[in-house]
């Protein structure tokens, strides 16, 4: 019981905007959960925010006003360098701007669907990892974790 208690606070934690993985995984490690649960919960929940910008994109689009300004938007003057660096944005600004934003940004300049999904996950992966290791690593040089 204990281990879905600290499950499902990763997941909400790594779900909440601004708290994301950054958060929840050094949270959850503290708390007991070991890391790569604490990865995978948190980053499940933190990858769980891009179905659901991408689904209220899609809701949104059917408002005429603002399927024109998405139109807008999509086919600008930046579509070329999304198509290109599309991938490299959302590796590079997560971090910065956390997936919620870096999602809806790359998603409303046009890269979306499984593109923005497989980089978006593996973002995620890669980040939550490196915050795992470096939390564990901290802890356990002032000798409060032992696995």
């Amino acid at each position: 019981m204990e281990y879905i208690m600290l499950a499902v606070t990763a997941w909400l934690l790594g779900f909440i905007p601004y708290f994301e993985i950054y958060l929840a995984v050094p949270a959850t490690i503290a708390m007991g959960l070991d890391p790569i649960s604490s990865v995978f919960w948190a980053g499940l929940g933190n990858f769980s925010a891009v179905p659901v910008i991408l689904f209220a994109q899609k809701k949104l689009s059917h408002i005429p006003r603002i399927a024109a300004w998405l139109e807008k938007l999509t086919n600008s003057k930046y579509r070329e360098t999304i198509d290109r660096f599309g991938s490299s944005f959302v590796l590079l600004f997560t971090p910065v701007t956390g997936i919620w934003i870096a999602a809806a940004l790359a998603s409303t300049f046009g890269y979306r669907g499984a593109k923005l999904m497989i980089t978006s996950a593996f973002t995620v992966l890669l980040y939550g990892s490196l915050v795992a290791v470096a939390t564990s690593t901290g802890l356990e040089l002032i000798g409060l974790l032992n696995f």
